[in-house]
This record gives C-alpha cells, sequence and structure tokens, in this order.
C-alpha cells in the first residue's frame, strides 16, 4: 500500500488524500499527453544571429557602376569576404549610399533597382524586406562614415562592427572566424584588468572605481575566471605585455588615457595609444612582441582608443581658449582614421576576436551622475561580464550601452523644451547632449557575432 499524500494547503485543515483505486492505471503507466500548441510564435534568443528571425549580414558601400546581381552577391568585395557571405548563407549583402543616409539598400538577383529599407523599424532578420541585426561593416570611412556606424549603434535592434583589414590581414581573421576560434571552451577562462590611476582629480581615479573596479570584483567573484589585475602604479606597459604574455587572456579590460599629442601636432601613428602609469604611450608592437590576441576581447576606455573623425562631433561644445578644445580640433585635423592600436590587433596574426573602444575622447560626465555622484556604467559592467562571459556575441554585450545613448537623447530634447520655454537655463541642454554623443561613438571593430567561448557549462 502507498502512503497517502500530503499537500502544503491549509484551509482550516490540511489537504491530504492516498491515490484513487486506478491512479496507477490512467496517471502511472498511461500515455504521456501530448502538449497544447498554441498559435503563437515561438521565442527565440535575440542574440542568436544563426537564426533566420536575428540573422548576420555584410554592408558595403553602394557603387552606382555595379550591376544588381555583383551588388546582391558582394562580387566586388574581397574573396574572404566573399567566403564568408556564402559560408553564412543566407547572409544578405546590403548597400548604404551618402545621398539617403537613412536606409539601407538590398539588391536582389533578376531586379535592376534595390529596395531602400529604413534603418529603423523595418523587420529584422534575414528574409527578403529586412535588416539583420548584426550587421558587419566593409569598407573605406570616406565610403562608410562613422556617423553610419554611429546612426546603427542607436537603433536597440541593430548589432553594428567594422572590420578594416584588406589583404593577409583580412584572410587571416575570416579564416579564425570561420573555425580557428571554434575550440572548446577552457575549464577556466583568463581575463585581465588593467587600470591606471594617476591622482584623484585625475580621470583615470573615476574610470578605475566605477569601470575596471566594478569588473575586476565581478571577475574575482567567479570561480569559471582567472583573473590578472593591476592598477595604479602596477598599471605599467611592460606589466602589461608581461601579464599579456604569461595569461593569454581572453579578455581584456584597459582604462586610462588615450595619447593625443604632442600638443599642436598629434602623431597619427601613435593616435590612441594607451598611456601608462608613468604617462608613457603603450607601444601595440612592443605587446605582440611577445604574445599574440588570438581570439581575446579587448575592452579599451581611452581617449580616441579605436579613432578619430572629421569634422569632430564636439566642435564648438568647449571654451576656445580651453586645452579640450584644441586637442579636439587637432585630432580632428587628423582626418577620419582606424586608429593603430585595434589595427595592429586585429592584424595580428592570430588576431583578436573584437576591440571595443571610442572614437575622439570620452568624458567623466557620461560615467557618473553629477547630482547623486553614482555610477553610470551598469550597463557597460554588464556587457563586460554577464554578456561576454556568457558566450553572447560582442555586438549583444554593448547594445544596452548603446540603447542608453537613446536615452541621453530624450533627456536631451526634453531639458531643450525646458530651455526655450525658460524654465531652466540653456546650460542643463549639454549634460545629456554630452553624454549621447559620447556613448554613441563607442564602437565595435571587428565582427559583431563573435563571441566568447562561454565557461558556464563546463
Amino acid at each position: 500500500m502507498l502512503e497517502p499524500v500530503r499537500s502544503n494547503s491549509w484551509r482550516g485543515e490540511p489537504a491530504d488524500g492516498p491515490f484513487a483505486a486506478d491512479a496507477a492505471r490512467r496517471w502511472g503507466v498511461g500515455p504521456v499527453p501530448q502538449p497544447t500548441v498554441h498559435l503563437a510564435p515561438q521565442a527565440h534568443d535575440p542574440w542568436d544571429w544563426r537564426r533566420a528571425e536575428v540573422g548576420w549580414g555584410l554592408l558595403l558601400a553602394d557603387d552606382d557602376d555595379l550591376p544588381a546581381e555583383d551588388m546582391a552577391a558582394a562580387r566586388d568585395a574581397p574573396e574572404p569576404l566573399q567566403e564568408l557571405v556564402a559560408a553564412r548563407g543566407p547572409a544578405p549583402v546590403l548597400r548604404w549610399h551618402p545621398d539617403d543616409p537613412d536606409v539601407l539598400l538590398r539588391y536582389y538577383p533578376g531586379y535592376p533597382d534595390p529596395e531602400a529599407i529604413p534603418i529603423g523599424g523595418s523587420p529584422r532578420g534575414v528574409r527578403d524586406g529586412a535588416i539583420p541585426s548584426f550587421l558587419m561593416l566593409w569598407g573605406e570611412l570616406a565610403a562608410l562614415p562613422w556617423t553610419l556606424q554611429y546612426r546603427l549603434n542607436l537603433d536597440p535592434r541593430i548589432c553594428a562592427g567594422r572590420l578594416p583589414l584588406h589583404g593577409d590581414a583580412l584572410a587571416r581573421y575570416v579564416t579564425a572566424l570561420l573555425g580557428e576560434w571554434d575550440r572548446p571552451a577552457p575549464s577556466r577562462a583568463a581575463a585581465l584588468v588593467w587600470a591606471t590611476d594617476h591622482s584623484a582629480t585625475d580621470i583615470t581615479r573615476l574610470m578605475r572605481v566605477v569601470i575596471a573596479d566594478e569588473v575586476r570584483e565581478r571577475y574575482l567573484a567567479d570561480d569559471d575566471i582567472t583573473l590578472t589585475h593591476r592598477a595604479g602604479e602596477a598599471a605599467t606597459a611592460g606589466s602589461l605585455a608581461a601579464d599579456l604574455a604569461a595569461g593569454s587572456p581572453r579578455m581584456i579590460v584597459t582604462t586610462s588615457h588615450g595619447f593625443t599629442g604632442p600638443v599642436g601636432r598629434p602623431d597619427r601613428e601613435q593616435l590612441g595609444w594607451l598611456v601608462d602609469a608613468d604617462f608613457a604611450p603603450v607601444d601595440p608592437a612592443a605587446l605582440l612582441a611577445r604574445w599574440q590576441p588570438d581570439g581575446a576581447v579587448w575592452y579599451a576606455h581611452a581617449c580616441c582608443g579605436a579613432g578619430s573623425d572629421t569634422p569632430s562631433a564636439f566642435t564648438g561644445l568647449f571654451d576656445s581658449d580651453s586645452g579640450l578644445h584644441r586637442m579636439i580640433t587637432e585630432v580632428a585635423g587628423l582626418g577620419s582614421r582606424i586608429a593603430p592600436l585595434p589595427m595592429a590587433l586585429l592584424s595580428a596574426p592570430k588576431p583578436v576576436r573584437a576591440f571595443i573602444g571610442h572614437v575622439e575622447p570620452t568624458f567623466d560626465w557620461t560615467i557618473r551622475h553629477a547630482a547623486s555622484r553614482h555610477a553610470m556604467t551598469a550597463d557597460l559592467v554588464q556587457g563586460l561580464y554577464t554578456d561576454l562571459m556568457l558566450g553572447r556575441p560582442v555586438g549583444w554585450a554593448m547594445a544596452a550601452y548603446h540603447t542608453r545613448a537613446g536615452a541621453d537623447a530624450a533627456d536631451h530634447d526634453a531639458a531643450r523644451a525646458r530651455a526655450l520655454a525658460g524654465q531652466v537655463a540653456a546650460a542643463e541642454t549639454l549634460r545629456p547632449r554630452l553624454s549621447y554623443l559620447d556613448r554613441r561613438s563607442l564602437v565595435i571593430l571587428g565582427d559583431p557575432a563573435a563571441a566568447l567561448p562561454s565557461t558556464a557549462l563546463c
């Protein structure tokens, strides 16, 4: 005899009881009831670019002289990119033309004219008339400018990245992307956090506290991660090179100044180099002399870490006699360009998987709320820990940070309306505008669908 079953119900008395006489026949050995079929669509992971509802695509410049068939097949792209499109098929090839900057063009075989698909509000995925959620830009900045990547960053349903490679470097990256990085996840992921801290009044102190220290604490608390950490006086060029060589980290997070000197004549070959604890620029060649990125992801919170732009988005925002105005003006004089550090990492014999950094300067106003003194980096820390270490694509990991730029734009619009109505001083519009411009210019260099192997299931 089976003993009675007790429930945790109370209704003035317990609700207990024995099995029904025919329970074994009807419930124990009877057929398993089939689940009810609902008419609602199945849910899918929004970061799974392999699903047709999400998708991955290549974005190239439009070419007025190229036949539609060739445009649709990316026949003007280098062979490695054509191989990548074929391997990820169906992978749409989209185009962009500066005469119509708010749409992407999609060509179809047999039709001479492209379909113009608005960036905002259009369906996502790989089917006709849709824009893939993950878009990799390839082309010169003169053809696909930074402002296009900023525009894509601001769409919460698009994860954009730029691959600025040619020749052998491009071939190596695509080869790694299609196979060499698909090795089993290690039992423990190696990570490196390197953060300068020059003084309590220097922005490096703030960056260390609200970015580097927050990421470090999460890595330290995770048994799946082996962490190497250097901060303050220990964050030297030599220690960075040594730790990279010794630990071969899969995740690298650095916070520091970015080099924009010398004053009056900034050196384009050293633009955005990390500046160490001794105020010495860190030469990428010295790092690569002893170490290969080999599929690592590098996040660098440093001025011009990803590159420069002209005209600068910040032109006219700061006093003409200030050092900030002079720096912005002089760096803009270098033109729109990719910074040397990510170029070196992406071009290495065993390249980096992705580099995440800022175009132009980044500011303290963006990472700390002035009135409350609270950090404004929770979305960034989540991306650098939770999303990336769970094996989410790098584009998805940065999506929340970019989405906040849209909220900053809304805050700016509201402040502008109040200022025009005389309800607040015009200066109230500056903070949300600065934060908006800063956040949108955080860019991914590399494939936005690239992802670290997750250790979560090991």
